[in-house]
């Protein structure tokens, strides 16, 4: 299961970095780990949007 969370977090870290998100493995991790622990994906992404709005 681990290898299969870190193949799918690679994968989430490739797509960010071809759409020039500036997210790196770690929040990429943290984000991951929030959505598999029942997070909203939609409320998560807002707030994501929202803190890169006010930086």
């Amino acid at each position: 299961m681990e290898s299969e969370t870190q193949s799918d977090i690679d994968r989430f870290y490739e797509i960010a970095r071809i759409m020039d998100l500036h997210l790196d493995k770690k929040t990429i991790q943290t984000l991951y780990n929030l959505i598999d622990c029942g997070v909203n994906p939609d409320a998560l992404a807002a707030m994501i949007k929202e803190m890169t709005q006010l930086s």
